[in-house]
């Protein structure tokens, strides 16, 4: 497990993963949101929300905040692509986010016979989602993952 960050719309993850599944009490830090996530391809993530910061209550619906979190994949562009979220916000718990060079292909062929390489994606199962929103679109071309 990695220790990460979130910066994201409280409302917006609610929305996509339905109101967290209960309460933590921190010893000195107070009382949190939890939501613990679980996805096909078998990661998962702890996101926890604080209720109140050092100034009170926090306003979840003043913008973007940060979640606190632990997730069972290092991949911070695979995390990103189950919250729906840019890969910019997520980020390990020093703040840096280190990159991982894209190693799973989506390939693309045309009614020609032509292959084409779609896109590369460091997690197979975000090319997996993009070989089959391409393929539900029912065009003539296979697409399919390397």
């Amino acid at each position: 497990m990695i220790e990460i960050g979130v910066k994201a719309l409280a409302a917006d993850i609610e929305a996509r993963f339905g109101p967290p599944t209960d309460e933590v009490e921190i010893d000195g830090l107070g009382t949190f949101d939890h939501q613990l996530l679980t996805f096909p391809c078998g990661m998962t993530l702890d996101l926890l929300l604080a209720r109140s910061g050092f100034h009170g209550a926090i306003d979840r619906s003043a913008g973007p905040i940060w979640f606190h979190g632990m997730a069972s994949d290092d991949d911070l562009a695979h995390i990103a692509f189950h919250l729906s979220l840019p890969v910019a916000s997520v980020v390990l718990s020093d703040g840096t986010q280190p990159t991982r060079a894209a190693v799973v292909c989506v390939m693309r062929r045309d009614d020609n016979g032509n292959e084409v390489e779609v896109t590369r994606v460091t997690s197979r199962c975000e090319a997996d989602a993009i070989a089959a929103m391409y393929t539900a679109r029912g065009h003539k071309q296979i697409y399919w993952v390397l």
